[in-house]
């Protein structure tokens, strides 16, 4: 076709289609001529994890989009979720970054169902969640749509998602990878924190709507003239700086790998260390990780392996899970801390402020805690039978122990004018505690007998 494009000379256009080379042409002259794109004969020819096996993608008919986890090395990627971010045909969503929980909404073709419309996942062929496993051990994953699903059965209704993890190839090699980060708000909203501008603006809006002033000419000129001398009682509190920080992430990531012409193996080990961006000691997580890809050809038509995957992890969080939401209700005249250390609220009537939500109380005290150990360990054997026929066993077990506490004790609040105090929670329902235990054991064993047969150069039938 024919193309007209705006481009200052000397600028780049790089050009790319499906199956085609990607072009870049250097602008010289308003006119390029013809532009000839060449064949991606090795895309074409590329294998592709499918249902209960591969196909090369020059001979798919289905809807298969592959994500290359090569392409995504460097990235600060915590959870395996949030790798799938630009593949087609996905609603990838992360609606949470905090540390522990910020995990991807993942939606194939969209939504199904009223129900649980999240895709079936698997991890070498065996159902697993793949935010437990590490990102650096994972070497593509296939989304299988529509038709390409149905072999997987009804669990297939919201499509399927195939992680296979990195094996040993080539001589022995140790590869070791870091990188260390910084975490902070992309943006902010542009929010008032000047107390004085914030009550008239607001005795203003109460005004328009014909309702009366939450506060007097006297107590805006009382703040105005204390803010110069006292702090505490007349605060003017940015609150987005007093309760978020940078945070910090860096990972570790160790690997032995190799295979010779009778055996391959690769052993990995990890560790993730991230706090985030709530100040306060109940936003951090950290991860270690384990990884094994074992396989021997034990004849010429036998061949045995083992797989393991595994995490050990912990985060906090806040007991109070409304921070960001008491965060956003905060208000410039809130004290944040009296001069003894003890959380404040504000001297000034408010409406619908009577019990105040101190940011910096939220975040410190009380704690959440989970401490999760997962692994996931498969045992798998290939025989070679007569007529190119293949039988394949697989048994795998997925481990899973979990403990959740949380603890919250009695909290006040108190008036940095008159030092009076205000129950935060109920003494009658606080200090209180909860722990819940996780225990679950799931086996799979399944066996899958294949014939695959290419006649002449072009013909393929399996």
């Amino acid at each position: 076709g024919s193309l007209t494009v705006k481009a200052a000379t000397g600028s780049t256009l790089r050009l790319s289609i499906v199956g085609y080379q990607p072009k870049a042409i250097t602008v010289t002259n308003p006119n390029l001529g013809t532009i000839i794109m060449e064949e991606d004969v090795k895309a074409l020819s590329s294998v592709v994890v499918v249902g209960y096996g591969t196909q090369k993608k020059v001979n798919l008919t289905g809807s298969v989009a592959t994500i290359d986890m090569a392409e995504k090395e460097g990235q600060p990627i915590t959870n395996v979720s949030n790798a799938l971010h630009g593949a087609p045909g996905l609603f990838v969503n992360l609606d949470n970054s905090q540390p522990g929980i910020d995990r991807a909404t993942i939606r194939i073709r969209g939504m199904g169902t009223l129900n649980n419309n999240n895709p079936l996942v698997l991890v070498d062929g065996i159902e697993y969640s793949m935010d437990e496993l590490n990102p650096a051990d994972i070497e593509n994953i296939s989304v299988l749509k529509d038709a390409s699903a149905a072999i997987y059965g009804s669990k297939a209704a919201n499509g399927v998602i195939l992680v296979t993890t990195k094996s040993g190839k080539g001589t022995p090699k140790v590869n070791y990878s870091y990188y260390y980060g910084i975490q902070k708000p992309t943006t902010m909203p542009d929010a008032i924190w000047d107390p004085v501008v914030y009550m008239n603006l607001k005795n203003k809006a109460l005004e328009n709507i014909g309702k009366v002033h939450d506060y007097a000419d006297v107590e805006i000129a009382e703040y105005e003239q204390g803010l110069k001398t006292d702090p505490f009682t007349y605060p003017a509190s940015n609150w987005f700086d007093i309760a978020l920080d940078n945070g910090q992430i860096q990972k570790h990531d160790l690997s032995f790998s190799g295979s010779t012409d009778k055996y391959q193996y690769r052993l990995s080990l990890g560790y993730l260390d991230r706090s985030g961006i709530i100040i306060g000691p109940n936003d951090k997580e950290k991860k270690y990780s384990l990884g094994f890809n074992g396989s021997m050809n034990i004849s010429k038509r036998l061949k045995v392996g083992l797989t393991l995957d595994g995490y050990y992890r912990h985060y906090n969080e806040p007991y109070y899970n409304s921070f960001w939401q008491y965060l956003s209700r905060t208000l410039p005249i809130l004290t944040d801390t009296l001069p003894d250390g003890r959380y404040g609220n504000s001297w000034l009537r408010t409406p619908g402020r009577n019990n105040w939500e101190n940011p910096r109380m939220i975040a410190e005290t009380g704690f959440a805690k989970k401490v999760v150990t997962r692994f996931l360990a498969t045992a798998f054997a290939d025989y070679q039978l007569p007529f190119n026929i293949t039988y394949h066993a697989k048994f795998g077990a997925d481990k899973y122990d979990g403990l959740l506490e949380n603890f919250t004790p009695q909290v006040k609040t108190y008036n940095p004018k008159t030092g009076a105090a205000i129950n935060w929670n109920s003494p009658s329902t606080a200090p209180r505690s909860r722990g819940i235990d996780y225990n679950e054991l799931n086996i799979h064993f399944y066996h899958t007998l294949d014939w695959d047969k290419t006649f002449g150069d072009d013909h393929n039938l399996n």
